[in-house]
Formats: structure tokens, sequence, C-alpha cells
């Protein structure tokens, strides 16, 4: 029981790590995505006399979208499982909280994650190469500080400050995400093990037979 209940206690802070870490993932790809009308991942731009930034192509737009939605349900699933799993401690109830569903899922999500942490990294890289090729930008943090709507083209008001503080944070939170994702697989599937041994041990009692000392002989 008390075993149950340190497997229940530490699923839950890494379900609400991997909650909180995906909405803010979730968060700072999309504001920045708002911010500029357009994906920056994979994106690219050209430097109008090596001062004058203008973005010649937006990153697809699928792959903001799938970056915001799937850390949007990984978060509100992690959520959900929280609670559910704070409502099973208060209530002191010995539950296996279907170990077998919660081991694929949590499978599931990891590797998911894992995808959308890499796109985000690949993705924020590529941005980055661009906006260095500038001459007055020697870091992608720089490109912050320029007047992204000089140059028209753009479809509409801009917001540049703090792009890359928005993308750094969505990269590192992403693969945050990530490691608290495998850390509920690994210990999901800590749990199967255990559960097998002790359906095994069990099995090996009932088989035991049951040795009755044999009457005294009398002489």
């Amino acid at each position: 029981m008390a075993e149950i209940h340190i497997f229940l206690i530490v699923e839950t802070v890494l379900l609400f790590g991997a909650s909180l870490t995906g909405f803010i993932a979730a968060i700072t790809v999309g504001i920045t995505r708002d911010n500029f009308n357009g994906c920056l991942l994979y994106g690219n731009i050209n430097w109008i006399n090596g001062t004058l930034p203008k973005i010649t192509n937006y990153g697809a737009a699928t792959s903001c979208n799938f970056c915001v939605g799937v850390q949007v349900i990984a978060a509100l699933f992690a959520l959900t499982s929280g609670v559910y799993h704070i409502y099973v401690l208060l209530k002191k109830e010995n539950k296996n909280m279907w170990i077998i569903p919660t081991l694929l899922i949590n499978g599931g999500f990891t590797v998911v994650i894992f995808i959308q942490a890499c796109v985000v990294s690949v993705g924020f890289l590529q941005w980055c190469d661009a906006v260095v090729k500038g001459t007055e930008v020697h870091h992608c943090r720089d490109g912050q500080h320029q007047n992204w709507n000089e140059m028209a083209g753009h479809g509409g008001h801009i917001d540049g400050t703090d792009f890359y503080d928005y993308l750094k944070t969505g990269e590192s939170t992403s693969w945050f995400s990530f490691l608290f994702w495998g850390a509920l697989l690994a210990v999901s599937f800590i749990r199967r093990l255990r559960d097998t041994r002790l359906q095994e041990d069990h099995t090996d009692e009932e088989r035991t037979p049951v040795l009755t000392p044999s009457p005294p002989v009398q002489t």
C-alpha cells in the first residue's frame, strides 16, 4: 500500500511538471507566431543593405500549429491525470490505475513530444541562421532590436520584440516536457515490472504444496 502511494506521488509531481512545461511551450511558440503574423520556424529573411530585415517566407503554418496543439493536448491530459492522482491519494485508495493503458499513453506522448521538441529546435536554428546574416546582428537575440516593419510586404504590423526570448523559452520547455514524459514512461514501466513480479510470487505461493508433519510412529 505504502509503495503504491510512493509511485502515485512521484507520478503526480511529474504530471504537473509536464503540464506546466507543456503550457509554457505552447504559449511562447503561439505568441511568437501571432506577433509575426506567421510561423518563424524554418522561416527565412533577406537583409536589405545588411541592416533592414525583410521576411521572404514564413515557415509552414503546420509546424507551429503542430507544436502548439501537441503541447496543449499533452498538458491538458497531464493536468487532468495529476488532479485524479491527488484524488486517489486523498481517498487513500489502493488502485493500480490502469497500468497498461497508462504505459502506452505515456509512451505515445514521449515519442510525440520528442518530435515536437525537435521541430522547434531545428526550426528555431534555421530561423536564427537567417537572422545573423545581417551586418549589425552578431547573435540571434540582437534581431529583437531590429525594425521589422520598415520594409513592405510583411502583411501587417509585426512585433519583433522578444521573439528570441519566446522561442528560446519554447525550445527549452519543450525539452523539459520531453524529460517529464520520459520519466513518467520509466515510472510506469517500473510499476509494470513490480506488478508482474508480485503476480509471479503470488502464483508460486499458490503452487507450493503445504507440508504437514507426519504422525509419530508408535512402537
